[in-house]
C-alpha cells in the first residue's frame, strides 16, 4: 500500500507483478544491470524497478550490494504470493464435499469428509 498523503492508499498487490528488474543510472545516463558501464561516480544511483500491468514503482539505491539483496528479496516474496494464490485458486476449485456414490442421503459427517479427502483420488468407496 501507498499513502499518497492526501487520504488516498493505492495497494500494489505482488500477485500483479509483471516484471522486476535492476537498471543503473550514472552521470544522466542508463544502463541495463550486468552491462559494462564506466567507473561510477558517486552521484550512481541504482534502481529497482516494479512493474504492473499498468504501473511501475521504482526503488533507488545508493549501494550496488543492497539493490542486489532488495531485488532477490522482493522476487522471492512475489513467487511466495503467486503461489499462495494459485493454491487459493485451485482449492476454490475442490468441492467441499467429494461426491458420494452411495444410496444414502445422509449429510457425511467431518470424518467421512475428510478420510474422503485424504484418500488418493480414483479411489472410492
Amino acid at each position: 500500500k501507498l499513502d499518497q498523503s492526501n487520504g488516498r492508499i493505492i495497494e500494489f498487490p505482488l500477485t500483479n507483478v509483471s516484471k522486476v528488474y535492476r537498471i543503473v543510472k550514472n552521470d544522466d545516463k542508463w544502463y541495463t544491470a550486468g552491462v559494462a558501464m564506466p567507473v561510477p561516480s558517486p552521484q550512481t544511483e541504482q534502481i529497482v524497478v516494479v512493474e504492473f500491468m499498468r504501473r511501475k514503482l521504482a526503488f533507488v539505491f545508493k549501494e550496488l550490494q543492497v539493490s542486489q539483496r532488495f531485488l532477490i528479496c522482493m522476487e522471492l516474496l512475489i513467487r511466495r504470493a503467486q503461489q499462495k494464490q494459485a493454491k487459493k485458486a485451485l482449492r476454490s476449485l475442490t468441492p467441499t464435499f467429494p461426491p458420494q456414490h452411495s444410496q444414502s442421503r445422509q449429510c457425511p459427517t467431518p470424518r467421512q469428509v475428510h478420510d474422503a479427502l485424504s484418500r488418493p483420488s480414483g479411489q472410492c468407496k
